[in-house]
């Protein structure tokens, strides 16, 4: 199988917990009461920013599915175009999803089945030259470079991002349908895991926090998990999404090369870890944020500004990344500059923070 660089940071939730619960409370003690605070927090991010992101990139799918449907049955140019803007759509969508890494994500380690990279683009081709079945069940047996976003890129996009309807074979368009039909699954997958109404649920675990959740024995595991899922974030973006392909030289390490929509999706995952932190997005709600602007506004307009200034740098890196990495442009290491002081600080002063937090 070809090696794949991971796209997961994944959490080890209920040791990490654990060892939060042990070191931060004692057995002998008295019981500690939840913050009102941090149940705020909890469940606005739960309401305002999981639910619905996660809500957006279920539509974001379903939306990119019923294109290709379509693509499938009038393969035109027009149809095309329109399933290539469904897919950078449903990216931005999954980027902002992927900014904060907990729950099934993580858990279920349902990333890879969507989102590996790179793909095996030879034996993709030789998979729609061949005469092999190409449908659900023979999907089951792909190995992850076979599927997901980048595969659906390679083959909607061509290798140079000119290609024509007329390019799409019916085993092309079929290979399409099967990996829109697996992302969609997946996005609903993840969605249902943050249903409210579901005993059991991630969205329970996680509101729960402190008060019976089997994940999280104090509010404070559940607010340090969503804080270090975004530094992880941070740390990822910066030395393997921008820093090694820039550091190598190799334009092939582009995580989306034939759309041309990397730095737009390096850009997504920034803007929804600054939505956690800020509670913004579709709705506005208490973030992190919560947690010390009344007690250290200077820090938390110092995060702010980290955030704003890590998107700006980021969003100035010249499109297509691939040619920005070939030219050296001095504005890549600049953005991963950014990025890198964005994470110090959330590690080293609002992690504190939160570790102090009551419960």
């Amino acid at each position: 199988m070809t090696t794949m660089r991971s796209r997961t940071m994944l959490l080890s939730i209920v040791p990490f917990s654990a060892l939060l619960f042990a070191s931060c409370s004692s057995p002998t003690g008295p019981t500690i009461s939840p913050s009102p605070h941090n149940s705020v927090v909890l469940t606005d991010l739960a309401d305002r920013f999981f639910v619905p992101t996660y809500s957006e990139f279920d539509q974001r799918a379903t939306t990119f599915d019923q294109s290709i449907m379509v693509l499938q049955s009038s393969p035109t140019d027009a149809n095309l175009q329109n399933s290539r803007d469904a897919w950078r759509v449903m990216r931005s969508a999954w980027e902002h999803c992927y900014a904060c890494n907990i729950g099934d994500i993580a858990t279920n380690a349902t990333a890879p089945t969507i989102d590996p990279w790179p793909v095996a683009y030879d034996r993709i081709d030789s998979l729609l030259e061949g005469t092999a079945p190409i449908n659900s069940q023979s999907l089951a047996g792909w190995e992850e470079d076979l599927r997901g976003f980048h595969a659906i890129e390679y083959v909607l996009f061509g290798s140079n991002g000119s290609k024509l309807a007329h390019d799409l074979s019916p085993r092309a368009l079929q290979y399409l349908l099967v990996l829109a039909n697996d992302v969609m699954a997946t996005a609903s997958q993840i969605r249902s895991s943050w249903d409210s109404a579901t005993s059991g649920s991630y969205y329970r675990s996680f509101v729960d926090a402190g008060s019976g959740s089997d994940l999280y024995p104090t509010q404070r595991a559940a607010l340090l998990d969503v804080t270090t899922a975004i530094s992880g974030m941070c740390d990822d973006l910066a030395n393997k999404g921008i820093g090694l392909p820039y550091q190598s030289g190799n334009p092939l390490l582009d995580p989306s090369p034939f759309s041309g929509n990397t730095v737009s999706e390096f850009a997504a995952r920034l803007r929804g870890a600054r939505d956690v932190y800020t509670g913004g997005g579709a709705t506005t709600g208490h973030g992190l944020s919560m947690l010390l602007s009344s007690g250290d506004s200077a820090l938390d307009r110092e995060i702010r500004s980290g955030f704003d200034t890590a998107i700006a740098r980021v969003s100035a890196i010249p499109s297509p990344f691939g040619t920005a990495i070939l030219d050296r442009s001095p504005l890549v290491p600049t953005a991963v500059d950014a990025i890198t002081s964005l994470e110090d600080l959330l590690n080293s002063k609002l992690v504190p923070i939160i570790q102090k937090e009551e419960n």
